[in-house]
């Protein structure tokens, strides 16, 4: 039979006795391994020199099928666990080799379930269980095969380097991807290439699409360029307008499409944890991380999902024993998709700013016409992917190990990079530009490689995507001190009235209240014609989270000497200062203590930050133009203003 030619590495192995067997004069007890079964035998004669085939046939069988101890496990990466590879038979009669690390082999409850997952079935006799753990903690297999504990690329000082995916060992056809704790991609193929690139030719016709199919070999390139701006793209936008089959386009690179028959889908979802992120982006080393409905996450996970996907490494942490555990360690892009953006998403969870908007690029699919409009064309091409997939993905490394033109490709990446920030010399610009070059980089080599159709205009889209983030998320959302006054004027808004105390035009005092004060709020008088706002430092700390707040004040009180007003001739004077180096903190009397007999007993004066609202407001909104904000340059007018609220406060 062909199962009997199969290779088995430790076919033989002698084990500990029971004590009947002792008694009994059993001289020897050994595990026994054919392409049939594993069986634990016994003898009363030595058995040296005995092999599988010719041992008598006492025994006990201790598993349905037949497992191995094939080889040593030699991981490429020092860092990753030695083991032991393991070579089982599955319930089609198929042998597969996985490698398992040697700390499982020490903990007898951690290697029943391993095995257990992989559809090994032991029997229950301990003795047969005990033999099988001291078979393979034992085993010393002459062959050496080399484990890889993610996908990527190794060895890359060599001419051809080594490209790992979990289905093939792209240069090392004997090496194996140790799936041992990792969320694996997954990678697979149907169908053919051509039919493949026939598919993205009709998709093409949808912008977001054109992204994607680019976007999906971007991370190969990570290692072969000048690139430290791991993050991702993500594409929001109302219902049927493309988001989905962006993703899936980008997905049918590496494996299935969402809802294949068959086969597991390549694409993720943010309905998960952030350790198992941390999983997803180790998985996905040097390949595409694509997740799909952010909606299903929480703010919290989000926010710190963009951090971990972008710094590379997950989150440090002990082992029950006290000692650190292996950092997680990876470069990946992601692309996600949801109906409102990363920075909304965000904004939900506690303090926040600009880093994700950087680390992810927001992309609005309904900005420059990037939306489907043909929903049934869109359908047609849908179905169609989930016949032909995982084919160019895979082509596309195998030929970056000969890529004659390996070593010009950080020129190449430079020179995009530069065209794409022109002449801005913000650098949040430079960063999110170098990611949009690396898609439209990756686009060009894949259609000069003949992966991609002829039709395919990695320049074309990547100006038209750049375009959108640069005039939408960029220019909203790059400003972390213009973000943080939005968040200033969010948080201040439910209060007013509330916990912030609205003071009488001309009398500085306010009745005496309890409970939860965080400021006030003073209408304009002639003597201060400003709707001035005194907020306590703590819930102006509490306004701004994360964000220094020493920082947002400076930054407020250069604009005085940098905006003049457009309505007056005075400083942009948003936050009052006493000097160019003291910041005057001091209120008028607000608040005032009262003896039980009504007479007056202290009063105080808290030290607080005063804002002029209406400026505040403005600056938020990003503009220094007030006339849509109820401020006044006439003189009557002016004085109507005095003796009424401030209609922005009502």
């Amino acid at each position: 039979m062909e199962e009997l030619k199969v290779e088995l590495g430790i076919t033989h192995h002698q084990v500990a006795r029971t004590r009947s067997e002792i008694s009994d004069g059993i001289d020897k007890a050994w595990v026994s391994v054919t392409a049939k079964e594993i069986t634990r035998r016994f003898d009363a004669v030595s058995v040296d020199g005995m092999t599988p085939d010719n041992a008598p046939s006492s025994g006990r069988r201790i598993a349905l099928r037949p497992f191995s101890a094939f080889a040593h496990a030699l991981p490429v990466d020092p860092e990753a666990p030695h083991g032991l590879v393991l070579r089982y038979q599955d319930r089609r009669f198929q042998w597969h080799d996985i490698p398992i690390p040697r700390s499982i082999l020490e903990d007898r409850k951690a290697l029943w379930q391993f095995l257990g997952g992989l559809g090994i079935q032991l029997y229950v006799d301990p003795v047969l269980r005990s033999a099988a753990h001291q078979y393979l903690i034992e085993a010393n297999p002459d062959t050496v095969i080399r484990t890889y504990n993610k996908p990527g690329w190794y060895e890359l000082d060599k001419k051809e380097p080594i490209f790992a995916l979990p289905d093939q060992i792209l240069g090392d056809p004997d090496g194996l991807l140790d799936k041992h704790g990792s969320a694996i991609a997954n990678t697979n193929q149907r169908g053919t290439l051509e039919g493949w690139r026939e598919t993205m030719e009709d998709a093409r016709l949808f912008p977001m699409s054109e992204f994607a199919m680019c976007f999906g070999f971007a991370p190969v390139l990570l290692p072969f360029v000048d690139f430290s701006e791991d993050g991702g793209f993500h594409i929001h936008g109302g219902t049927s307008t493309g988001k989905s089959i962006a993703l899936e386009v980008a997905a049918s690179i590496w494996g299935a499409p969402k809802h294949t028959a068959g086969v597991t889908s390549y694409l993720q979802t943010w309905n998960t944890t952030l350790n198992y992120v941390e999983a997803m982006a180790e998985a996905s080393n040097h390949l595409p991380l694509i997740m799909d409905e952010i909606g299903e996450a929480s703010a919290r996970t989000v926010a710190d999902s963009a951090y971990i996907i972008s710094d590379g490494q997950g989150k440090r942490r002990l082992d029950r024993t006290g000692k650190a555990r292996t950092v997680r360690k990876f470069r990946t892009l992601a692309l996600s998709s949801g109906e409102i953006s990363i920075h909304d998403k965000i904004s939900k969870a506690a303090h926040h700013f600009g880093g994700q908007v950087i680390r992810f690029c927001d992309i609005d699919i309904q900005s420059g016409n990037l939306y489907i409009s043909d929903v049934e064309a869109a359908r047609a091409v849908k179905s169609r992917l989930s016949e032909d997939f995982g084919l160019a993905g895979p082509e596309f490394a195998k030929a970056l190990r000969t890529y004659p033109e390996r070593a010009g490709l950080k020129k190449r990446h430079r020179e995009i990079t530069e065209i794409l920030i022109g002449k801005s010399t913000d650098p949040r610009k430079g960063r999110a530009a170098s990611r949009f070059a690396l898609v439209e980089l990756a686009g060009k080599i894949a259609k000069e490689l003949g992966l991609l159709p002829e039709s395919i205009d990695p320049e074309g889209i990547i100006n038209r995507t750049w375009n959108a983030w640069t005039g939408d998320a960029g220019e909203e959302h790059g400003d972390d001190n213009r973000t943080a006054a939005r968040r200033l004027v969010d948080y201040i808004e439910p209060l007013i009235s509330t916990s912030i105390i609205r003071v009488d035009k001309d009398n500085y005092e306010s009745d005496p209240r309890r409970g939860r004060i965080d400021g006030w709020l003073r209408e304009p008088t002639k003597k201060d014609p400003v709707t001035r706002l005194y907020l306590l430092r703590q819930p102006l700390a509490d306004a701004l989270g994360d964000y220094s707040l020493r920082a947002f004040v400076r930054h407020l009180r250069t604009l005085a000497a940098q905006n003049p007003n457009t309505l007056r001739d005075e400083p942009w004077e948003i936050i009052r200062t006493e000097s160019a180096a003291q910041l005057n903190r001091k209120t008028p009397r607000f608040r005032t203590e009262f003896k039980e007999d009504g007479s007056t007993a202290s009063t105080s004066n808290p030290r607080t930050y005063q804002f002029d609202l209406i400026k505040l407001r403005a600056f938020a909104d990003g503009t220094t133009d007030l006339s849509g904000y109820g401020d006044f340059t006439d003189k009557d007018e002016e004085k109507e203003r005095t003796g009424s609220q401030c209609n922005l406060l009502n």
